[in-house]
Parts: C-alpha cells; structure tokens; sequence
C-alpha cells in the first residue's frame, strides 16, 4: 500500500489559545517537528492547514506541501476529507500536529499492520475504551466511502469515534506505557 503522511494543523487550538502548529520545539514549528516523523519513514508528507493559515505555513513549507480545507465540516474530517478530495487516489498516515512524542516504532507497527492485514478501510490503534484516530492510517477506498456519505448528508456525526466505529477499522492494542498518543493543549 502507497502512503503519503499528512499532518493536521488546521484546527482552532482554542485550548492552546495559540497555533499549535506554529509553536517551536528543539528550533523547529511543531508541524515540521511531527512531519520529520514521517520523513523518517521514507515517507512524503503534505500539511493540512485553514484558509487563514495559508501566509504564516507558506513560510515554512512549500506551497505542493500545503493542503487548505475545502470541506464544510467541523473537527479533523474537514482536513482529513479536503485531503482527499485533492488527492482521492492516496492513502494517508494522518497525525496532528501536537502529537509530539509519537515515535517511529509506533509508526511502523501500523504501516506493518496495513500490509499484513488488507482489506480493511481504516487502521489505527486503541486503548481499553477508545479508538486513537491520530497516528492513523485511512484507506482512499474508505475515504471515498466516508465522502459519499458526507456528500449525501448522510453522514450525522462528525466525531472521529463515530466514523472509526462505522467503517471497516482494523485496530492495534496499544501497550500501556506508551506515551506516543500523548498530544498537548495547553502550554
């Protein structure tokens, strides 16, 4: 299976109270930070942004790098479905952009996963009670699926749970110490 990275910068960061993505860590924005995660997997990556973020990310990454929503939803699926729209042949591995302490075994334990088990439309990991949508990997077959039911307004419910519940989602326990799913929303 072909994949290309995307990393989610264009929420509100209400909590934050400040662009997450923007933020710096180790001399780099918190997006470049999570997107080297993703190089270093031999990866390409695009970053998925709102039209207002367009000036200040045109700065830090290519303009063939930067993905603007296109889709009038609300939360991750509106960068997640503009995604696809633009691309709807790709595959994507999908992280936020705070999602800082993910690391690469995580990561490869997934796209491992991905290839040993096909066939189903979504892979992501899951603790005692929940779905981890972020680091996720989302099929276009499943995405052109999830479109069609946004398209028709049949899709009622906009919550990552929801979606991963309804499709065809293969999921990876995640051991109890690993901190890779940690994200942050307040300084």
């Amino acid at each position: 299976m072909e994949i290309t990275g995307l990393v989610l910068c264009g929420g509100r960061s209400m909590r934050m109270g400040t662009d997450k993505g923007l933020l710096l860590k180790n001399g780099k924005s918190w997006a470049r930070f999570v997107a080297d995660k993703i190089l270093a997997l031999n990866i390409p990556f695009k970053i998925s942004i709102n039209p207002n973020q367009v000036n200040e990310y045109g700065v830090i990454f290519k303009d063939e790098e930067l993905i603007v929503d296109q889709v009038d939803i609300s939360g991750p699926l509106k960068g997640i479905l503009s995604a696809h729209l633009q691309y709807p042949e790709k595959n994507w591995l999908i992280l936020a952009c705070d999602m800082l302490e993910m690391d690469v075994e995580t990561l490869q334990r997934l796209l491992k996963a991905a290839q040993e088990v096909p066939g189903n439309e979504f892979y992501v990991y899951k603790n005692e009670k929940f779905y981890e949508p972020f680091g996720g990997i989302y099929t276009a077959a499943g995405l052109q699926k999830l479109y069609e039911l946004y398209r028709n307004n049949l899709l009622t419910n906009f919550s990552m749970q929801y979606v991963l519940n309804k499709f065809e989602t293969y999921s990876i326990s995640i051991k109890n110490n690993n901190t890779a799913f940690s994200n942050y929303n307040s300084l």
